[in-house]
């Protein structure tokens, strides 16, 4: 498929086997159906050129490095009954600026270095917050009540994050998870036990 620039999933398939349209440089345009019900790892990795991916509302899981380093996805619309975004799954999607997360979601560690990413609301049934790293536009953050850690590093090199709340229930803030930032406020439930190392490090907006 290395010159094709969109392929059409035939109806047939309903599983999509790891590394199947990988390092397809050209491909700009991929379109599911919605019998799809599994999306295997690295499916999708470097493929520079994607720019938009409906996933089929099937899906439960996006797999580990799925969408890893397409680099021109700029809109990716998630299935309602998704649980689990997998590690590195929108890794280096430098061209993400917005992505709504389904409320069914438990599970998620997948957006290292998307660097246009603004804004991110996460759901109340996730319960550990991680790999946000180097997403340097990252402005807001929206926890809700059911988050119980924001693991080490979480948000670290989000040098613009300006706005985050820690609701109640909120237990462990990890090492270096906001190193550096620029917030100015926080305000910590009753609920914390521990902020790890060098947390707040480089916060010099911090009143």
């Amino acid at each position: 498929f290395e010159e094709k620039r969109s392929f059409v999933v035939p109806q047939s398939v309903k599983t999509i086997e790891p590394y199947a349209f990988s390092l397809q440089y050209s491909l700009a345009k991929i379109i599911f159906h919605d019998d799809i019900t599994f999306i295997g790892d690295a499916a999708f990795m470097a493929c520079g050129a994607l720019e938009e991916v409906l996933v089929p509302k099937q899906i439960k899981k996006i797999s580990d490095d799925c969408f890893d380093g397409c680099t021109s996805l700029s809109r990716v619309v998630l299935p309602d009954g998704l649980e689990a975004i997998g590690r590195n799954a929108f890794r280096q999607c430098k061209a993400l600026k917005q992505i709504k997360l389904p409320d069914t979601l438990i599970y998620i560690r997948g957006f290292e270095g998307c660097s246009a990413l603004q804004e991110i609301e996460i759901p109340a049934g996730v319960e550990r917050i991680n790999d946000f790293m180097f997403c340097s536009s990252l402005r807001k953050v929206r926890l809700h009540e059911g988050v119980k850690r924001i693991d080490d590093y979480a948000f670290r090199y989000c040098a613009n994050l300006t706005e985050i709340n820690f609701p109640e229930g909120l237990e462990y803030i990890g090492a270096r998870a906001f190193y550096p930032a620029s917030l100015a406020k926080l305000v910590f439930p009753a609920s914390l036990q521990e902020i790890g190392c060098e947390a707040f490090y480089h916060n010099a907006k911090l009143r």
